[in-house]
């Protein structure tokens, strides 16, 4: 394709500064793409005079069979660019948890309500999926991030609460210290490992308990049946420590905020519909960051 765009202009503008001023380019850039073009054919294009230029039969033949090339090829352009600036396409995302369940989910709907040529793939799991080999546009991701290949941008934070009922404080006493919940039931996510920070230090508790779930509202149901102490987001649990169903400890020893991670693959050209899903949902979370 090297020289064929100025070598079309040339013929249709009958001359090598009509197609310059045309393509805005200098004289001498077309008379070397139309060179090289004429070598890498082994024929002469043109014949030049001093006063004219007219096509051989050898150029006359190229243009004829070429020059719809170039209103395809501008059409081809045409449509993607506009195609990128639309906000069009499906939107894979993997997500987990209440927040997702509540909040995205609302925040999800709203920007398909305004982008009505989106569809959205909404994949709860608590497994931590491979983006870009599995096929997804975006994740939610929470607390420290552990794969740095990925591009990573900060849209909100939570907090998590110990808890369990009065019941079951009552019946087996309430820990003061991290290192009370050795004795005590606990209900397991998918961390049997509770972090928590003494004197800016940070102590990691294995614990144990008779109940163990991947799915943060089983646990919730378990706490609030009395069955342990659970480690919880506060979309699970804030609603019932609130109207007093749980009582919150430890708070002295746990961190104040953990951060939400919405993560992507790192691209050179981010898809519009990625981009614009972004903002929108720093804009819903009054995210600044």
């Amino acid at each position: 394709m090297e020289g064929l765009k100025e070598f079309i202009y040339v013929a249709e503008n009958n001359g090598f500064s009509a197609a310059a001023d045309a393509l805005k380019v200098s004289k001498s850039h077309i008379s070397k793409q139309i060179n090289k073009l004429e070598q890498k054919l082994q024929t002469l294009l043109f014949n030049r005079t001093t006063r004219r230029i007219a096509l051989t039969d050898s150029g006359r033949a190229l243009y004829e069979r070429s020059k719809h090339i170039l209103i395809e090829l501008d059409d081809i352009y045409n449509e993607i660019t506009q195609t990128q600036k639309e906000v069009t396409g499906s939107l894979k995302i993997s997500v987990a948890g209440a927040f997702a369940e509540d909040q995205l989910s609302q925040i999800f709907s709203t920007f398909m309500k305004s982008h009505t040529k989106v569809k959205i793939e909404l994949y709860f799991s608590e497994r931590l999926v491979d983006l870009t080999a599995e096929g997804f546009d975006l994740a939610i991701r929470y607390g420290k991030l552990m794969d740095s290949s990925l591009i990573s941008k900060r849209i909100s934070t939570r907090r998590e609460f110990i808890c369990a009922t009065p019941e079951y404080f009552s019946k087996y006493g309430k820990p003061k210290v991290p290192k009370d919940l050795l004795k005590h039931k606990c209900l397991l996510g998918n961390n049997e490992r509770w972090d928590f920070l003494k004197n800016k230090k940070r102590e990691v508790i294995k614990v144990n308990g008779p109940w163990k779930s991947n799915n943060g509202r089983a646990l919730s149901t378990a706490a609030k049946n009395s069955l342990g102490i659970a480690k919880l987001p506060e979309s699970y649990v804030s609603e019932d420590i609130n109207s007093g169903r749980l009582v919150s400890i430890l708070e002295e020893f746990t961190e104040d905020k953990q951060d939400i991670w919405l993560v992507y693959p790192e691209k050179k050209y981010l898809p519009q519909k990625v981009r614009v899903l972004i903002d929108h949902l720093s804009i819903s979370l009054n995210s600044d960051i």
